[in-house]
């Protein structure tokens, strides 16, 4: 779930924030790309005014590389292991 407070631009950034939580927390890792990005504002923000919490459901497909909810959806979404800096 993934609150929504009226920010596209922070919204977005929890939703794909999400994806890395399947992630192996040692590593450091950077998003290289997303193929393809479907936006539906009317459908999202009829959600969010239809709820008091404003708490939005989040679907991570690893396999297919998608990142979901109602009214925006990422697909192939890659991400990268970076490496840290040596002392």
């Amino acid at each position: 779930m993934a609150k929504w407070e009226n920010n596209w631009t922070t919204f977005i950034d929890k939703m794909l924030q999400m994806k890395l939580l399947h992630k192996d927390t040692r590593f450091l890792y950077v998003f290289t790309g997303i193929k393809h990005v479907v936006i539906e504002t009317i459908k999202l923000l009829s959600i969010v005014q239809n709820q008091k919490e404003y708490l939005i459901p989040v679907d991570i497909h690893e396999k297919a590389k998608i990142v979901k909810c109602p009214g925006i959806e990422f697909f192939t979404v890659t991400v990268k292991i970076i490496s840290r800096k040596k002392s």
